[in-house]
């Protein structure tokens, strides 16, 4: 018998050409790939074997970033460039109902294979949706989300491992704030970037090459990280590598180079603010 999942992943056309969530789901240990996104993968594992810690540390901190700003109060979930759904972790919408039951969630990708499986596995009535849109066109996807969303209550907006496939030129910065001025109720980003800084050149203009089969990648400094959350107050311990935020008890995996840094940071009047460190 054909399961939902099964029927709802378009068949591998022959050089079918990779695409950022199918390498990323790969990453974390998925099957919701082809042997182009495993290629591109293997080729940035040869060139920075520590990726795959740094991928799966990112991917680990959501859910941790989703619980803090539940536990103050947040409700409502925008979940910009989602991804197919991790093998790994749950769902933003599980992790948010664990501590605010009534939770709600927006997902939304520019990846048609991504929508097909999110309006599959992750739409809910009354609890989630899939908005395939560019996350990049804010008007747009709140046009969206205000289908399922009250902006008169805060909104968590996720933003992770998604700015660093925007180019300067299309301002990324001014991208999310686009988002949280649309929001008058205020709420927390929840955010995470590539950082290339840590890497010699000519391994970053490597990896940036092999990753290019999928999409262009733009990796920047801590500090180019860090213009983006200008503005807004970060909740501790501020924007560090995704894996030391508020960690886990017991071992983490040694990311060396390859990094995510990520934050949560607050803006306009959410509940728990005052308290939110």
């Amino acid at each position: 018998m054909t399961s939902e999942r099964e029927a709802s992943t378009p068949a591998p056309a022959v050089g079918a050409q990779p695409t950022i969530a199918r390498v990323y789901d790969f990453v974390l240990g998925g099957k919701d790939n082809f042997g182009t996104d495993r290629a591109v993968l293997a080729d940035l594992l040869g060139i920075l074997p520590e990726l795959q810690g740094a991928a799966l540390a990112n991917a680990a901190f959501v859910p941790r970033a989703v619980q803090a700003v539940a536990e103050q109060g947040v409700r409502q979930f925008l979940d910009l460039g989602c991804g197919l759904p991790k093998a790994t972790s749950a769902t933003v919408l599980a992790a948010a109902q664990q501590f605010q039951p009534q939770s709600r969630v927006v997902y939304v990708d520019s990846d048609p294979q991504v929508a097909v499986h999110g309006r599959a596995l992750l739409g809910i009535e009354g609890q989630a949706i899939m908005v395939e849109a560019d996350a990049r066109e804010a008007e747009v996807v709140m046009r969206e989300a205000v289908g399922l969303l009250d902006f008169r209550q805060p909104v968590a907006v996720i933003a992770a491992a998604v700015a660093h496939f925007w180019p300067d030129d299309d301002e990324p910065a001014a991208v999310l704030r686009r988002y949280t001025e649309a929001l008058p109720a205020g709420g927390f980003i929840i955010f995470t970037h590539a950082r290339g800084d840590l890497l010699p050149p000519n391994v970053l203009e490597k990896a940036v090459a092999a990753y290019g089969e999928a999409a262009p990648i733009f990796p920047r400094t801590a500090s180019q990280i860090a213009d983006f959350l200008n503005g807004f107050d970060l909740l501790e311990p501020g924007l560090v590598e995704a894996s030391q935020w508020r960690p886990p008890l017991g071992p983490q995996d040694d990311v060396l180079k390859a990094q995510f840094l990520a934050a949560v940071a607050a803006f306009g009047q959410p509940p728990g603010r005052a308290d939110a460190s």
